[in-house]
């Protein structure tokens, strides 16, 4: 467990808090970028409890800056989207993508705009998302993961707004021993995908982890008979993605969450393959229980006290009753409430990789207020080798050299 000043230290993301601080040292997944149409309405971002607008100019660049009029505080996402720049409503001044202020109607002095200054935040596009650095001075060289090299019908970003902080979404992706219970029904059911399919025969695996550069490597390792042992490999990198194990051979998946606010969280499903589009059959796996909107796959049930949760369909076989792994790990986070109380959690053996996550979170904190380097801003690590992994393996085989960890 942590003590209650830690959580508040791991949870609270409030302008100045140091976890705020500690995200905006990095990339940000922000948006799809299909939501921003050249020309067309500004978007509100909303990120580490600050409001941002976001907008594509006529010559497909993008605008990202304070959601604020800079002259009386009006909202920009009602402003007129016009040739390059937003143009406020309230009394017309003009912000082109850059910052730079063009124009204030309501000031006879040509020399005005210039005194005004809007801080733009630089952005980066990459698999389907608009990356956004908040922090000070230039940004760090940006992360460009395995998947965001691959072309654009191998990849497909799928977002939701989750109920919940974004830690305790973080701590189930590095917590391999709820898969094959939680999701049981599915990883029963999900014989095509042999990766997820052995999964459920061992409950209880052995919990090992390795500290990298970037961040950690979990392995859920389950004994498999004939001297063979079935080992997932997950990838966590700081701060909030983790690559989720699955052969190599198969589709992939990238969480990412981000927090919101204090009380919500971000959290991108990323779909890839390494060597192909994905089947109409796969994509319909991934998406199983999901909405269709890939800006908005998830309608929180905050009304009914179990989320919607089918025990008609619990009593004949469901184990959770909800539909699909996806919602089942969206509601679990929104059941421990906005922020659970980790100082009265009974931790067992297989929570080894989330104490793990924690401490080393916790390390994050202490370098970044000692001025330090923070985890993956070493520009010599090798973030497009990163791999999460899943197979049959020799029981003495070291899982720590499989796949591309670097």
């Amino acid at each position: 467990m942590v003590s209650a000043a830690e959580n508040y230290a791991l949870t609270d993301v409030a302008p100045g808090k140091p976890m705020h601080l500690f995200w905006k040292r990095y990339w940000i997944p922000a948006l799809r970028s299909q939501k921003l149409v050249a020309e067309g309405a500004p978007e509100r971002v909303r990120l580490l409890g600050e409001n941002y607008v976001a907008f594509r100019a006529k010559d497909g660049r993008i605008g990202f800056f304070s959601e604020y009029c800079p002259h009386r505080r009006a909202s920009l996402v009602l402003a007129r989207s016009e040739d390059c720049a937003l143009r406020c409503i309230y009394h017309g001044w003009k912000i082109d993508v850059s910052g730079a202020v063009l124009e204030t109607p309501n000031d006879p002095n040509p020399d005005f705009p210039k005194t005004v200054r809007v801080r733009p935040y630089p952005t980066h596009e990459a698999a389907g998302i608009v990356w956004v650095f908040l922090g000070e001075g230039p940004p760090p060289r940006f992360t460009d993961f395995v998947f965001t090299h691959l072309p654009p019908e191998q990849v497909w970003p799928r977002a939701a707004i989750v109920n919940s902080n974004w830690l305790q979404g973080l701590e189930g992706t590095v917590d391999p021993s709820h898969v094959a219970i939680l999701h049981g029904n599915v990883t029963r059911a999900a014989r095509a995908l042999a990766s997820i399919d052995l999964m459920s025969s061992v409950n209880a695996p052995r919990i090992e982890t390795e500290n990298r550069p970037y961040g950690m490597s979990v392995a859920a390792l389950r004994e498999a008979g004939g001297g063979k042992r079935y080992v997932r490999v997950g990838e966590w990198v700081a701060p909030g993605l983790a690559f989720i194990p699955y052969a190599p051979d198969e589709p992939q998946q990238c969480i990412i969450c981000v927090p919101v606010d204090t009380d919500h969280t971000l959290q991108w499903n990323i779909f890839f393959h390494y060597q192909r589009p994905m089947t109409p059959a796969e994509r319909e796996f991934m998406r199983y229980g999901t909405g269709l909107d890939d800006d908005n796959i998830y309608e929180a049930r905050l009304d009914d006290p179990r989320w919607g949760q089918d025990r008609a369909a619990m009593r004949n076989g469901s184990h959770s009753g909800l539909p699909g792994v996806i919602v089942e790990d969206f509601v679990i986070a929104e059941s421990m409430g906005a922020i659970p109380d980790r100082t009265v959690e009974y931790l067992c053996a297989s929570d080894i990789s989330v104490v793990r996550l924690r401490r080393l979170l916790l390390d994050g904190l202490a370098r970044l207020a000692a001025g330090e380097s923070l985890p993956g801003q070493d520009g010599s690590i090798a973030v497009a080798n990163i791999r999460a992994t899943a197979g049959v393996f020799g029981a003495n085989e070291d899982w720590r050299k499989l796949g591309g960890n670097s």
